[in-house]
């Protein structure tokens, strides 16, 4: 209960000895007050029935349950006086468990006229502005075209505020353009979806921004309801040539492709320290090859994809192209065409990109295989370093090679690292057209149909401590490749040709581990081995010549 203590006085601020005050809730009942916290009736001490009398200094006191009371004013020949409402009479500590029940938040006042001490709660509303609010008035019905009311609520939010999407389907007949820095987007539960029949690029998107972090929202491209009448890609959301912006839990899907320029679920293009983190691409793409889409793109510097997902994505998964410093971490593509790729199709240099404990499972492209890194302007790609996992688990996946080293111009892959874990593809494990590209000793190959790892005529490079089993051949190099071989278990099955195989120019290094099966042939050309740390012209004894062979081939 709580404990009311004031005093009555006239306009000249005398006291008023011997006065009476009783109490009323809002409907006008008389609430009874007490003369201690243990419900003692005020009637032993006034003399009157629920009533509190002044004393002689005109001071009242009373007890009564917590709650918002109108006080009426007596005189001593209990005639009405005066009268004050809504006098707010609450316990502090009553006040305090109000508070921190689930219902506390509503017990706060809150206008949004007034101006609140930075770090507030109030200052904090003053900050969140909701879409469904007047003036804007967004429906989130799945119906109603919502695209203005929208972009009011985005230019109205102030600077570093929260843009907040309730939960529903916000329907958008044209892209919706995020013209702010220093913006929060939240929609958790919210959908913001392309109105069918209509034909433009993209759903969300922003051009030279800054800080903006979108969270929780999914962006539908509603690719099956927007193919009549399609003139241009459609893309989810892209925010281009911006700094520090994210997309983080956000859901981008349905995205397709136009005239062979591939669609987008989530995508930053030519930016700086920009991540999209825990997010999922699905469904993106149509079935030709005309109308593929990727899943996620990044374009730019120090820019990441982390611990995301791409599903059902007819071009690729998760690109990073013409950047430096940039990388995919932790990220799962299944069922996509392609599940990973870093290319550079500029013609400037570009390094230091990276692929770190991702996983492919049922890729599905001749061309570009499961993970590519390429070149495609005459600008290099350097230093890049690949760390995956592919796996095939569907009959008839797994097309084209799992890990596709590839240039369609003058500018080369250079200086790449590959740890990788292969099982099953319908061609190569490793396939490489690059320089100085090492294949660490991580790396274990299973399934393949063709070789286990291929360098392809001019590619050079090394493969330390790998572990391949089976395929046409172990290590193969064609044309004038050349490759360094150290510490490798190459095992056979009734199928495989050899174990290395340089076709015309040199498989160099150290005595490798081999093991034939059935009636297989684990061996190499003498002419092209190059013998490295055996002393003086020995040969390694897993070199050592078979002279029964009519082609003086050796067994490894």
């Amino acid at each position: 209960m709580y404990k009311y203590v004031n005093a009555f006085t006239n306009r000249s601020g005398d006291s008023l000895p011997g006065y009476f005050a009783r109490l009323y809730d809002n409907t006008g009942t008389e609430v009874d007050i007490f003369a201690d916290n243990n419900g003692t009736p005020i009637s032993t001490v006034s003399g009157v029935s629920n009533a509190a009398l002044s004393d002689d200094n005109g001071m009242f006191r009373w007890y009564v349950a917590n709650g918002i009371y109108d006080i009426k004013f007596y005189d001593a020949n209990d005639t009405f006086v005066t009268s004050e409402a809504g006098v707010p009479m609450y316990d502090s500590g009553a006040v305090l468990d109000d508070l921190a029940e689930t219902t506390g938040a509503g017990s706060v006042g809150y206008d949004a006229e007034e101006t609140y001490t930075v770090g507030t709660v109030g200052s904090k509303l003053k900050k969140a502005v909701f879409v469904t609010d007047p003036p804007y008035n967004a429906k989130g019905d799945g119906s109603t075209d919502d695209l203005a009311a929208i972009e009011a609520a985005i230019a109205a939010a102030p600077v570093n505020g929260t843009l907040t999407f309730p939960a529903g389907v916000y329907i958008v007949s044209d892209t919706v353009d995020i013209a702010r820095n220093d913006l929060t987007i939240v929609g958790y539960g919210a959908v913001l979806k392309a109105k069918a029949s209509t034909s433009f690029e993209y759903v969300l998107y922003g051009t030279g921004i800054s800080n903006v972090k979108i969270r929780g929202l999914t962006i539908d491209a509603n690719q099956a309801n927007r193919t009549s009448g399609q003139n241009v890609r459609y893309v989810g959301a892209y925010i281009s040539l911006s700094t520090d912006c994210e997309y983080i839990e956000c859901v981008g899907k349905n995205a397709l492709g136009y005239s062979s320029s591939p669609g987008i679920g989530l995508s930053f293009g030519g930016g700086t320290r920009c991540h999209a983190k825990n997010c999922t691409a699905v469904d993106c793409g149509g079935t030709s090859g005309t109308n593929a889409a990727d899943g996620f793109y990044v374009s730019g510097d120090n820019c990441t994809i982390a611990n995301c997902t791409a599903e059902s994505c007819t071009d690729t998964g998760m690109v990073i192209e013409n950047g430096n410093n940039s990388g995919i971490i932790g990220g799962t593509a299944k069922n996509c065409n392609a599940a990973f790729a870093i290319t550079n199709a500029t013609n400037f240099t570009k390094r230091g990109n990276f692929i770190k404990g991702c996983t492919a499972i049922d890729w599905n492209s001749s061309v570009t295989g499961g993970v590519q890194i390429g070149c495609f302007g005459t600008g290099d790609l350097l230093d890049t370093s690949v760390d995956v996992t592919l796996v095939v688990v569907t009959g008839g996946k797994g097309t084209g090679p799992a890990v596709n080293v590839r240039k369609t111009s003058t500018g080369k892959v250079d200086g790449l690292t590959i740890d990788a874990i292969i099982n099953g593809a319908s061609t190569q494990g490793i396939l490489v057209d690059g320089t100085n590209v090492r294949i660490n000793g991580g790396t274990y190959i299973r399934g393949t149909t063709n070789a286990c790892i291929q360098f392809q005529t001019g590619a050079t490079g090394e493969v330390n401590g790998a572990k391949l089993f089976g395929g046409g051949f172990g290590v193969y190099a064609a044309g004038t490749a050349s490759v360094r071989t150290c510490g490798n278990n190459i095992v056979g099955n009734s199928t495989q040709s050899y174990g290395l195989y340089p076709l015309s120019y040199s498989i160099s290094g150290h005595a490798c581990s081999s093991q034939a099966s059935g009636a297989s042939r684990v061996s190499a050309m003498r002419s092209s081995i190059d013998r490295i740390g055996q002393g003086r012209n020995e040969v390694a004894p897993s070199f050592r010549p078979d002279v029964s062979r009519e082609h003086r081939m050796h067994r490894l």
